[in-house]
């Protein structure tokens, strides 16, 4: 474990440094206006952290790189025009499509965001990150079309690689549609080499019609810091975490709870 995390920190910091230098690069290239350069550094950066997201979701200067390339394109209009007519030309290039969406994403515009992809995913039937983008997109505009979720996301991901993320949303959609196979997906990613911390993130809960959906149940396990929930008609068996706030609860307890889901699972959050 200690090796292996000592080779993840080398790598993240290899990402971290790599991000760091295609942003100076392309701030001197929108300043020095070299169109054509400007194009292939946008493609390099956001290929570099696509790849960086899947592997390392949790680190936060991922999501410090991506904020400054989005304000350096918001204030360079020229960075903006040329990432367009770039689109336009060369719609094959699926990291100029995630870019652009990534400017109408932040700008209120998701259908306009989902066009430029669908329009490289039309190219580019089974490139992974446009799939896992459009499925992304998909979850924020319907997230409840469970069909649809599936499909792109079974495209953004080779089984048990390391795109970790596209597999733990795929995981949670085969279990949302009753399909057995979702075992062996969280099985894989609770023994992926990320911060524990991270895999134990509760996400994804689940509603209907955009409200979250309260299950109930019975308390079959009780122990100091954790148990298990027995869920009502299906009798499925669900981990809770026990916190302070939860200390009053007693073995055969009936409690009612919302659903989610980290990366070993389907978890249920006891509402008080």
């Amino acid at each position: 474990d200690i090796i292996s995390n000592k080779r993840n920190k080398n790598i993240v910091h290899a990402y971290h440094t790599l991000l760091k230098i295609y942003l100076l690069e392309l701030e001197k290239l929108l300043e020095e206006k070299k169109n054509d350069l400007i194009d292939i550094k946008m493609q390099e950066f956001e290929k570099t952290l696509a790849k960086a997201m899947q592997s390392y979701p949790n680190e936060s200067f991922l999501f410090d790189a991506e904020a400054s390339f989005n304000k350096l394109l918001d204030n360079s209009p020229q960075a903006l025009s040329s990432l367009k007519l770039a689109f336009q030309a060369n719609m094959r290039s699926p990291y100029l499509a995630i870019r652009l969406s990534n400017y109408y994403i932040d700008n209120g515009s998701i259908d306009d965001a989902l066009s430029v992809l669908q329009d490289s995913i039309n190219i580019n039937v089974n490139n992974k990150d446009l799939n896992f983008k459009y499925a992304k997109l998909i979850s924020q505009k319907n997230p409840e079309n469970y069909i649809d979720l599936k499909h792109y996301l079974r495209k953004s991901f080779v089984k048990n690689d390391k795109r970790y993320e596209a597999q733990f949303w795929y995981a949670r959609t085969l279990y949302l549609l009753g399909e057995k196979e979702y075992s062996d997906y969280f099985d894989y990613l609770k023994d992926a080499p990320l911060d524990s911390r991270f895999k134990k993130k509760q996400q994804g809960i689940v509603k209907v019609n955009g409200i979250p959906k309260i299950f109930e149940g019975t308390i079959i396990t009780l122990e100091n810091y954790f148990g298990f929930i027995k869920q009502d008609i299906n009798g499925e068996t669900i981990y809770f975490y026990r916190d302070n706030e939860l200390r009053d609860l007693r073995f055969s307890s009936r409690v009612k709870f919302n659903k989610l889901f980290n990366y070993s699972g389907a978890v249920a959050s006891i509402l008080n």
